[in-house]
């Protein structure tokens, strides 16, 4: 056995039914408990974000960028004013916050792959379908013509 694992577990296979039924039961109770917390921490982020930034909490350079952008802060919420974060952090030459703007905006490097790809798959699907119905089409006509001789 590898190092570090128990080897006083018993496989589930070699469980009675009602201990296999005990323990899925379990398993299903701390299954709805997790899904519960992340219902409620979703909950929760999603106010703190639906809310209006706090002025306090803004760097003063943040709030002076906003405000040469011409942006009042109570036009804005939580998730507009997390995009001006990004926004005056990339023009300090932040990649990350950059590569951020770039995919909320759909401007991503790999983004324009992907959709170029997706574009040639199509195309494909496309030229594969028309042969199809080409091949279709002629088998058709050469029954007819068999048809009428």
């Amino acid at each position: 056995m590898p190092k570090g694992i128990n080897n006083n577990l018993i496989p589930h296979d070699e469980r009675s039914k009602n201990e296999a039924r005990e323990n899925g039961k379990k398993g299903g109770e701390k299954s709805g408990e997790v899904r519960r917390r992340r219902k409620t921490q979703k909950q929760i982020l999603q106010q703190i974000l639906d809310a209006p930034p706090n002025v306090l909490a803004l760097g003063e350079e943040v709030y002076f960028f906003i405000q040469n952008l011409g942006i009042s802060l109570e036009d804005i919420d939580s998730n507009e004013y997390l995009s001006m974060v990004m926004l005056y952090k990339s023009s300090l030459e932040d990649v990350k916050s950059r590569e951020y703007l770039d995919k909320l905006i759909g401007r991503h490097p790999e983004l324009k792959i992907k959709l170029a790809e997706l574009k040639i798959r199509q195309e494909q699907w496309e030229t594969e379908k028309r042969r199809e119905t080409e091949s279709a089409g002629n088998g058709d006509a050469v029954a007819i013509i068999d048809d009428l001789q």
